[in-house]
């Protein structure tokens, strides 16, 4: 990861309206645009002859479309803030996009690892697929950028230039992750505190570094590994085929169940053991550079 920013600096900058006003008009335009793009796009699902993976992949550029043009109107013309703010800018950033990836191959290596040792989850065959695994990687692509824009990037990013305190920022940010996940099939209250807690894992380095690509990088490999490699459902949703086909003994609290490795207890755990350890990381950086800045 790159070296932390002075966040105070880079958060000098006031927007006009207030916090709250702010967040409202984010999501209602969000939600007004988004039904827009897909009222359009129903036009043209009769031509697509019943292709439901075109049809996914088009669904899903909508989402990112809805929120790459409500983001820029809101963040530049409402609140007046310059888009460097936003976190979106890639120079030096590559090794962020490399430790969300390694991150989320660690978290699985250990997580699938305890889930096949212990027999809570089995391996039944290997296929590989190499152009489902493109397509696949492809479309969580989309789905990472979208949701780190809105919800690190704006959300977050919104709260934290207000002066909010960035520990609460962090929660209730995640929060509104989270909620937009409750309709996901199969979800219990541990995997809906799982994906608020994914929230606050995602978005712990973007309060050190004001910087959206090692979320990015993270949430896309996170769902990647997590259904089209190891064939856990996604957040309950099952959408490509799967390198390995696996199956589950009995369905419990400690391998997920139907709803994938973000339903279980072993994910709660080193979700914890990650985003704690990101903080101590981030913060011993801060004193290590500058003695003089509190822990």
């Amino acid at each position: 990861m790159n070296n932390s920013i002075n966040t105070d600096t880079k958060l000098s900058t006031h927007s006009r309206i207030p916090l709250l006003l702010s967040l409202l008009i984010y999501i209602i335009c969000f939600f007004v645009v988004l039904m827009s793009l897909q009222s359009l796009l129903s036009l043209l699902v009769p031509m697509l002859n019943g292709d439901s993976v075109v049809l996914m992949f088009l669904y899903q550029a909508v989402m990112l479309a809805s929120v790459l043009i409500v983001t820029a109107v809101v963040w530049l013309l409402i609140d007046r803030l310059p888009f460097s703010l936003l976190g979106l800018s890639m120079r030096g950033r590559g090794k962020d996009i490399l430790g969300g990836m390694l991150v989320a191959m660690a978290i699985y290596a250990m997580g699938f690892g305890i889930c096949c040792a212990t027999g809570l989850v089995v391996i039944d065959s290997i296929s590989l697929d190499i152009p489902a695994l493109c397509y696949s990687f492809v479309f969580f692509t989309f789905v990472s950028i979208t949701e780190e824009i809105m919800c690190r990037g704006y959300l977050l990013g919104r709260m934290l230039q207000s002066k909010t305190n960035k520990y609460f920022a962090l929660l209730a940010s995640s929060l509104i992750f989270a909620l937009l996940h409750v309709f996901n099939p199969n979800i219990t209250v541990l995997s809906f505190v799982n994906i608020w807690l994914a929230g606050c894992m995602l978005g712990v380095a973007y309060l050190y570094t004001r910087n959206l690509w090692f979320p990015i990088s993270l949430h896309l490999f996170w769902n990647w590994i997590q259904g089209p490699v190891l064939g856990y459902e996604v957040s309950g949703v099952s959408l490509f085929p799967t390198m390995l086909h696996t199956s589950m003994p009995v369905e419990n609290s400690w391998n997920g169940g139907m709803f994938g490795f973000e339903g279980s207890l072993i994910c709660t755990i080193l979700m914890l053991i990650f985003t704690v350890g990101t903080i101590v990381y981030f913060q011993r950086k801060r004193q290590k550079e500058n003695p003089q800045v509190a822990l």
